[in-house]
Order: structure tokens, then C-alpha cells, then sequence
């Protein structure tokens, strides 16, 4: 990941790298055409923004708003190691949110974890990394398993077909 201002506004910016040679090694296209439509289209305070895509020969180039902090920051260094009541129900609202604005346009994010939830200049959450995100036509689930294993469903453990509702569990997990 490498960080840019933009002498514009002297805003932080990101920039992820993708190769495009361990795109085709990983089989992984449909999820990055599926990362980039989100990073577009979908408009929400709580899902993070991309301000520009470019490509050469050989990369992928995904430049975004820089959110300087996640969750797990926070979390790590905060007094008590952990959140109180209030702040879980702030942070927890925020994430609903974002799930169910990608859940309405048949999206499974499959990668919830404190360190996808970045954190903005007014403290609210923002999703980001959709790198693992599934398109799911309607009435059809997904198979692959994917995310991190300490947030897995119970049918993501037992390989057997899922939908969205693994995202909701991993919020309930994160909470």
C-alpha cells in the first residue's frame, strides 16, 4: 500500500497495487471487477471511497480516501483493551449499515474483522478491503471459503453453502 497527498487539496491518499500475473495465478478476476464496482457505486459514509483506477501492463491501481486508523487499533490501544457499551453499539451501527448497502446489491463482503474497518475524521467506521467481496444472484449461495477463520459461520466451517448471512454473524462475532 503506498500513501500519496494530492497536491489538489493536500488530501491522504492510498494506493493499492495489484498484480495483474497473481490475479490470473489466484483465478481471483471476478472478485477485483467486484471490488472496483463497490469502490465506484456503492454510496455510503460507511464504505470507503475510491478516488481514482488506473492500470499498466502489469498492475492494478486502486487509489482511495487514507483513513489513517481501523478498529483494531483502536482497540489495541484504548485504556481497558477493550470498548465500552456505547461505543460497540456506535461502531456495530456503522458496520450494519455498510453490510446491508453491499447485502442490497447481492454483495457477501466475507472479510469482516477489526482491521477492515477503518475509522474516519468523525470517528465513524468504514468498511474497506473488498478483495474476498461475492456477487450472489438472488436465492443462490456461495460456497468458497474465504475471510478469517475467528469470524467463520457455522456453514462456512462445515463447507457447506452460505449467503449473506455469514457477514451478519461475523458482526456478531466483532460485537
Amino acid at each position: 500500500m503506498l500513501l500519496v497527498k494530492r497536491k489538489v487539496d493536500n488530501k491522504l491518499l492510498a494506493i493499492k497495487v495489484i498484480s495483474k500475473l497473481k490475479i490470473i495465478e489466484e483465478e481471483t478476476l471476478s472478485h477485483i471487477r467486484n471490488e472496483k464496482f463497490v469502490l465506484e457505486h456503492v454510496d455510503s459514509k460507511f464504505i470507503l471511497k475510491m478516488d481514482g483506477f488506473f492500470q499498466t501492463e502489469t498492475n492494478l491501481f486502486f487509489i482511495t480516501e487514507c483513513l489513517e486508523t481501523d478498529l483494531y487499533y483502536l482497540l489495541k490501544n484504548s485504556k481497558n483493551k477493550r470498548f465500552s457499551e456505547e461505543e460497540v453499539a456506535f461502531f456495530t451501527i456503522g458496520i450494519a449499515v455498510a453490510l446491508q448497502n453491499l447485502h442490497d446489491l447481492n454483495f457477501t463482503y466475507r472479510d469482516l474483522k477489526p482491521e477492515n474497518v477503518l475509522i474516519n475524521s468523525k470517528g465513524f467506521p468504514v468498511l474497506c478491503d473488498f478483495g474476498l467481496i461475492n456477487l450472489l444472484v438472488p436465492t443462490h449461495k456461495a460456497y468458497t471459503m474465504c475471510g478469517t477463520p475467528e469470524y467463520f459461520a457455522p456453514e462456512l466451517i462445515v463447507s457447506n453453502f452460505y449467503d449473506e448471512r455469514v457477514d451478519w454473524w461475523a458482526l456478531g462475532i466483532l460485537m
